[in-house]
């Protein structure tokens, strides 16, 4: 049929055939749930289904169980903490009903298990300190591992349950150990990873204010760390025996008064233990005098 659109009746006719034909077609529902798929256990999984609808209702839930609706979007969270073959439904559906509404589609999901993998507690070590073994266990036991560091993933340190670590350089070190499976020829991985902090040591090297002077019975001398700081600690020793208690100190910057034995020049050997992060250095200094008096 022709219609001659000049004429007014006719307009009114096509419009009237354009109106319908639209309503009939927002009438229509259609959803498409996406392709089936295989996952990993654990695997972050959205599915957002496309769809032709106005005004649309969705409704997600597991096939044969409809009446708990896991979603009410296009769009699901697919749980994948339970390994299993799982079959997602969607419906699709209008308020004022359609012609081909409610509309379905359903996707497979084949959830594998991933390996479990476990590895040893972080450790903290002085630099140049024994250096050991990381170790992991893991399964299924057909599992393949792979540690390697966290800044140079392509450098397979170790494909056994065990890895070495070194202690020759200060910092902070994440060995990443890698367990996969293969299930169903779908490849799975899990990850652990051990921090390792090799602290260095610190400073010990020290001062002194005086060390000679002209003979007198008591010299005072005042010492200075090089390292000062929160959660330093210092441990003197001024090996002057006469001194008694006074022969050592935990301050940072002692005062002490040698004693010596008198009689002749004496020197000293003074030494310094300083403690940083659980790792320790000593140095030593050492202090002469002239003739010390009787020290009695």
């Amino acid at each position: 049929m022709s219609l001659n659109f000049t004429n007014s009746k006719n307009r009114f006719l096509a419009l009237l055939i354009l109106f319908f034909s639209y309503n009939d077609a927002m009438a229509q529902c259609s959803v498409n749930a996406g392709n089936d798929t295989t996952i990993c256990q654990g695997t972050n999984l959205i599915r957002t289904a496309s769809f032709s609808a106005s005004s649309p209702q969705f409704a997600w839930y597991l096939s044969g169980n409809p009446n708990n609706i896991l979603s009410s979007t296009a769009a699901i969270n697919v749980n994948t903490t339970i390994t299993d073959t799982f079959y997602y439904v969607i419906k699709v559906n209008k308020s004022n009903g359609g012609a081909t509404c409610p509309a379905y589609d359903t996707f497979k999901v084949i959830i594998t298990p991933s390996p479990k993998i476990n590895a040893s507690d972080d450790i903290t070590k002085c630099i140049n300190a024994a250096a050991g073994n990381l170790t992991a266990t893991y399964s299924p036991s057909n599992a393949t591992l792979a540690w390697y560091l966290q800044s140079n993933s392509s450098n397979i340190l170790s494909t056994t349950s065990t890895c070495p670590y070194s202690t020759t350089t200060a910092g902070t070190f994440n060995y990443i150990v890698r367990a996969d499976s293969t299930n169903g020829g779908k490849t799975c991985s899990s990850f652990d990873t051990v921090k390792v902090v090799i602290n260095p040591l610190p400073i010990a090297t020290f001062t002194s204010d005086n060390p000679s002077g002209c003979p007198r019975k008591k010299r005072k001398v005042q010492f200075f760390p090089t390292a000062t700081g929160n959660g330093y600690t210092y441990s003197w020793n001024f090996g002057d025996i006469n001194s008694g208690v006074k022969n050592t100190s935990t301050i940072a910057s002692p005062t002490h008064y040698f004693v010596g034995t008198g009689g002749s020049a004496q020197s000293f050997t003074v030494s310094l233990t300083v403690t940083a992060n659980g790792c320790s250095a000593t140095s030593t200094l050492q202090v002469s005098f002239g003739v010390f008096p009787d020290a009695t």
